[in-house]
């Protein structure tokens, strides 16, 4: 779905790593649901199906406007990384 491949890049996150595109252009308030599908793309090559945007930006948009906040998505991104690595560890832990 398109949330993992979110929570992915999210427990993925390295912000050292060669390549990495950044958080930044997260960081400009509303975005537009194509803006913010652009974004990303650019950050984490996550491309999303028109049906799949719509359900990320329907997840992402707390205040239900129609955009997605980029403090809002930042939020949502480091929690969504914590449980992710949280639940890949336990997994590991298991085997």
């Amino acid at each position: 779905t398109a949330l993992a491949k979110i929570a992915w890049a999210a427990a993925s996150h390295n912000p050292r790593a060669a390549g990495f595109a950044g958080l930044s252009g997260f960081q400009q308030g509303e975005m537009m649901p194509e803006a913010f599908s652009e974004q990303l793309r650019r950050a984490f090559n996550i491309k999303l199906s028109p049906k799949e945007l719509e359900a990320v930006v329907e997840h992402f948009d707390d205040d239900k406007n129609g955009y997605v906040d980029g403090a809002e998505f930042m939020v949502h991104f480091f929690k969504m990384g914590f449980q992710e690595k949280s639940a890949q560890k336990k997994w590991r832990l298991a085997q």
